[in-house]
């Protein structure tokens, strides 16, 4: 498997930082309430303190995602079970002081007893899951049971193992001689090949991308190659005939793990309601499992599998501020998983897709995910030269109603948000999908959806494309900067609507299906330089006579904003204003397609847009700083209350009143949340340190919650709590109380509803130099280094 990050070469892709209003406030003074409600000083925080969020940090090649910070309290009915890497699988588990050492014998003894049950794992690493190609045996949850860790403390579950024993074999090559483990190599037959994915994923550039095999040192992938001859510096060979394990870099110090299991958990039923329905699974850390690219039953010999997790044919299950990474190719997985909430999750950086759900009737919700750095094997579809089949950070196929929204889509290589074949009664909102290498969101052969206020930047195909979908309502979304420069007549713009025809049609009575039907465009700000076009309308069928124009499909389109850059008197970039497809009658060739220089001469040939309102000018128009990632709109901005009034079910989804006033043109709620202070790379200390958080759309906030962790240690501590008192949710921190060391800083938000949510940090670039007695901030992840005085770096937190 080639096993290692790869930095995409696409300026597209690059330099966008963390979304969302990012306003300097005002100068912190007064009160806030700290550790259950003291009231304490805040010192003033000046606005030049108020650094901007650091645009490198978002692109670093390299990070590891770690578990969130949860407090999940112990049950206090039913039956609890204790996992401890101290632990006798001879005990009992039923207390924290005899717990059982692994997962698998607290499940089996967990199916035996009575209901509800809950296995509570204490700090650590588990190294378990199912065999390599083989049985799933305990790691089958075939009834319901709640696993989580303990309160305030991390846990990793781990598809590898220490590999020991290594002997030097020539320049740049070590080998262990008795490697067994062997992962699935069916011989080539039907739609699957040796390395168990579909053939048309062979990448030439990376020809061992498919096979599951995955070496770590220091908890850096190395890449896996076909040969002994190719073995050098941060590659590794599995000699499956005489099983050694070949790596190119010297073991002596260093951690080497190579995986030896292929899925974490199955949650399987044999239809809803049954088995392991009700399950939940809620803040672990899983990495190094070696998933496999497709899921199938093979037959009795081929058990299902497929994501770390996976919910097979399952009910009412939630999986919840998990942290799955590393992965060989999915993370997630859900077949047939009616009612599940895949909530507040990180899955990134697995080889292939952060999730992959399917055939899921009767409701699913997808909620404050964080999704970034997928498919990092870069599979690609080399039959048709375009996106590989699911490749993607979300892949939906054949599910609903379906709920996505408050996610953050950053940095796959396919598509952010992906929904085919058959995805019905979709709400898709309050997302952001932003440099990734595909379209931010990608809605096709599907029917049914509401997608509003999303905010789609920087990915390298269309911010929204729409293609054989009836009934879309696409509302207040923004789109800035996406570079969707592929040519023709189909794409090449920030939002394109195309119409498609594909059999298919299983339905009884049903004519004609997955054509692009009723699509209403209403509300939406675009812009930027870097695609063909703001807007295109265009045809996929190829049957002449079965062709319609565009007016036929897209029923209704006006009140959205557009914004092209002039510069010096030039003319505005794009030069192409948005396409059109036009009718004329079969016989003279079908409806035409045409490029509009202006949005004068869309309404001068069309029925669309005659609220519309276009900008060709230097400067922005719309918002505070696009280029930098804060899409607030200016206060000065035509955007603002001068949009059409939302129907009430797409302002329901949205989550705001539905009135008969105009609203805001462009997205009106996305999730992100900054922590501005202490500022990037400045030195604090003493014993009332700032606190400060920015936070979007604070109407839906009651609180945020700040936490600190000593790096290395698996508890986390709250600092302080606090409502918006007017100047922002700051609290202060007393860094006395701490011992020195490095440390992270994290916010959690607490909703209207109720529920916390853990803030994630976002990863930065860039040396930083270690001081005695200072800070610094690492390429890995976000620290502090406390001493008598406390240096920090910024933190980019999505909810």
């Amino acid at each position: 498997m080639v096993k290692f990050l790869k930095a995409k070469a696409s300026t597209a892709a690059l330099g966008v930082s963390l979304l969302g209003a990012i306003v300097a406030s005002p100068a912190a003074h007064g009160t806030a309430a700290v550790d259950g409600g003291a009231s304490v000083g805040v010192p003033a925080v000046p606005d030049a303190t108020l650094a901007p969020f650091d645009p490198a940090m978002a692109q670093a090649p390299t990070i590891e995602p770690n578990p969130k910070n949860v407090d999940y309290p112990v049950p206090r009915v039913g039956s609890v079970y204790f996992v401890s890497n101290n632990g006798d699988d001879a005990a009992d588990g039923r207390s924290i002081t005899t717990p059982f050492k692994t997962l698998g014998r607290a499940l089996t003894v967990a199916k035996a007893g009575p209901r509800p049950a809950t296995v509570v794992l204490r700090a650590g690493t588990y190294e378990e899951g199912a065999e390599a190609a083989g049985p799933i045996g305990a790691y089958n949850i075939d009834f319901p049971v709640t696993i989580q860790p303990h309160r305030n403390e991390k846990v990793w579950m781990k598809g590898s193992v220490m590999v020991t024993g290594w002997s030097s074999v020539g320049t740049n090559r070590w080998r262990r001689t008795g490697w067994t483990t062997r992962f699935c190599q069916r011989p080539t037959a039907g739609d699957s090949d040796r390395f168990c994915k579909h053939p048309s994923l062979n990448n030439p550039t990376y020809p061992m991308a498919g096979a599951q095999d995955m070496v770590f040192r220091d908890n850096q992938p190395l890449r896996q190659v076909a040969t002994l001859a190719e073995v050098g510096p941060g590659r590794f060979f599995v000699d499956t005939s005489l099983g050694h394990l070949y790596i190119g870099d010297s073991p002596t110090g260093a951690r080497i793990e190579a995986s030896n299991r292929d899925l974490a958990l199955r949650v399987s039923g044999w239809d809803p309601g049954t088995g392991g329905s009700g399950t939940v699974i809620q803040g672990l850390g899983f990495k190094h499992y070696a998933s496999e690219q497709q899921t199938a039953n093979w037959s009795a010999e081929r058990p299902t599998k497929g994501g770390v997790v996976l919910l097979d044919n399952v009910s009412n299950t939630r999986v919840e501020n998990n942290t799955i990474t590393q992965s060989a190719s999915t993370a997630l997985t859900a077949v047939k998983a009616t009612g599940a909430v895949i909530r507040g999750n990180v899955l990134a950086e697995n080889g292939y897709v952060g999730a992959n759900i399917t055939g899921t009737s009767g409701g699913l919700t997808f909620d404050g995910n964080r999704v970034f750095r997928n498919n990092t094997e870069g599979l690609h579809d080399t039959l048709t030269g375009g996106e590989a089949e699911s490749a993607a950070g979300v892949k939906i196929t054949s599910t609903s109603p379906l709920t996505v929204r408050d996610n953050i889509f950053d940095h796959n290589d396919g598509s952010g948000f992906w929904c085919d074949l058959d995805c019905a009664n979709a709400t898709i909102t309050r997302n952001v999908s932003r440099n990734n290498i595909g379209n931010g969101i990608f809605y096709e052969v599907s029917q049914q959806a509401i997608i509003a206020s999303n905010v789609l930047t920087g990915n390298t195909e269309a911010g929204l494309s729409i293609g054989g979908a009836d009934g879309v309502q696409i509302y207040n979304n923004t789109l800035y900067g996406n570079s969707d420069t592929r040519p023709g007549e189909l794409y090449g713009a920030e939002l394109v609507v195309f119409d498609l025809q594909r059999p298919g049609c299983p339905q009884e009575g049903c004519v004609e299906r997955w054509r692009t039907r009723n699509v209403v465009i209403r509300n939406n700000l675009t812009g930027g330089a870097g695609s063909r076009r703001l807007f295109n309308a265009s045809t996929g069928v190829s049957n002449l006579a079965a062709r319609v124009p565009a007016d036929t499909f897209i029923t209704a389109m006006d009140y959205n904003g557009y914004h092209r850059t002039t510069a010096a008197g030039g003319p505005p970039t794009p030069t192409t204003f948005a396409g059109w497809l036009h009718p004329r009658p079969t016989a003279q060739g079908g409806p035409f397609h045409v490029d509009h220089a202006s949005l004068a001469s869309v309404q001068a040939f069309t029925a669309a847009e005659d609220h519309g309102m276009a900008f060709d000018q230097e400067a922005d128009p719309f918002f505070v700083d696009a280029a930098n990632g804060d899409f607030s709109l200016l206060a000065s901005s035509p955007a603002r209350a001068s949009g059409d009034p939302l129907p009430p079910a797409v302002a329901a989804a949205i989550g705001v009143p539905a009135t008969p006033a105009p609203v805001d043109r462009g997205a009106l709620a996305w999730p992100t949340l900054q922590l501005r202070v202490p500022a990037y790379g400045s030195t604090i200390g003493g014993p009332a340190v700032a606190l400060a958080t920015n936070v979007p759309d604070p109407a839906r906030v009651t609180s945020v919650e700040y936490h600190v962790n000593r790096v290395g240690s698996m508890t986390t501590t709250q600092v302080g709590s606090t409502v918006n008192r007017g100047f922002g949710y700051a609290v202060v921190w007393n860094t006395t109380t701490v011992a020195d060391g490095p440390y992270e800083i994290r916010a959690h938000v607490v909703r209207v509803v109720g529920t916390t949510r853990t803030a994630e940090p976002s990863p930065h670039i860039g040396p930083k130099t270690s001081r005695k007695t200072g800070c610094s901030a690492s390429n890995s992840t976000n620290r502090a280094i406390k001493g008598r005085s406390v240096s920090s770096g910024i933190m980019g937190m999505a909810w």
